[in-house]
């Protein structure tokens, strides 16, 4: 259940770190969220890696391959969650 909840939160951050462009709240969990009809680019994956630590308080491991990582709301919350429990 508590996966469930970081999808609503992943996906209220990046609809706030794209000021509400691309029309995130409609946006299935396991869309893509780069190659997709949202026509997000390399700036917007900035702006929503640093909301996604800011909001969670993580700092993303070197070496992370965010284009995996980010691919979907899904794969986002999954990788919040992992990073949450290694602390």
């Amino acid at each position: 259940m508590r996966e469930v909840r970081t999808q609503d939160q992943v996906r209220d951050t990046i609809a706030q770190a794209l000021r509400g462009e691309g029309g995130v709240a409609q946006v299935a969990f396991d869309a893509p969220l780069f190659d997709g009809s949202l026509g997000l680019d390399s700036v917007d994956m900035v702006s929503v890696i640093v909301a996604v630590e800011h909001c969670f308080g993580l700092e993303f491991p070197d070496g992370t391959d965010f284009a995996e990582r980010f691919r979907s709301i899904d794969t986002i919350a999954r990788f919040v969650e992992e990073l949450r429990s290694a602390s």
